[in-house]
């Protein structure tokens, strides 16, 4: 069985590796500081529609003489609503393209881990028919192949023809057992780069 618990792949194993709203993913992570800078200019642009109050103190001199003193209440309404509707639409636009720029990240990068994954189970199957099916149909034909040839059953051409065949089985299994740690290499790349 060709498994790789340090990168919690295991045989049937389904969502095991999704990201989440906390992932340490540094991309994902600026996706989400943009989101949240969108939101608060937005509900910047939403404060101007509301009225403004102000308290104030003041104390005066004129050369040398004291007593202006004051407290002082302003109320400000805003007027120019239409300008500062536009203001608010753009920073409502702007919230939410960053909401779907971090969705489509968070797509990808569960997308490139799904992918991964799926590559990694796929050659683990094909590893495990040539260690059940083909490694021991390769060893039967060899065997096979030596007691024919030295009987005199079969010719020199027939032996070639069965050792080469053999031999590009064994050459596929090597072929496939690379696959498969250039697959896992590079779901422990992802893991590692994403913050899985």
């Amino acid at each position: 069985l060709h498994v790789l618990p340090e990168l919690g792949v295991w045989p049937g194993r389904q969502n095991g590796l999704q990201l989440g709203t906390g992932s340490r993913n540094p991309a994902l992570r600026m996706l989400m500081a943009n989101e949240a800078l969108m939101a608060q200019q937005q509900k910047q642009a939403t404060a101007a529609f509301s009225p403004s109050i102000g308290l104030g103190y003041f104390n005066q001199s004129l050369e040398q003489v004291p007593g202006f003193q004051g407290v002082q209440l302003s109320v400000g309404i805003p007027l120019a609503y239409f300008g500062r509707q536009s203001n608010w639409q753009a920073a409502k636009l702007n919230r939410e393209t960053a909401r779907v720029a971090f969705e489509a990240g968070e797509l990808r990068l569960n997308y490139q881990l799904e992918q991964a994954v799926r590559e990694l189970h796929l050659l683990e199957g094909r590893l495990d028919y040539f260690d059940q099916t083909a490694m021991p149909r390769a060893e039967h034909i060899l065997q096979t192949a030596n007691r024919l040839f030295y009987l005199g059953e079969i010719e020199y051409f027939e032996y070639l023809q069965s050792l080469y065949a053999v031999l590009n089985i064994r050459l596929d299994k090597l072929q496939h057992e690379l696959n498969y740690q250039l697959a896992a290499n590079r779901l422990a790349e992802i893991k590692n780069i994403y913050g899985f």
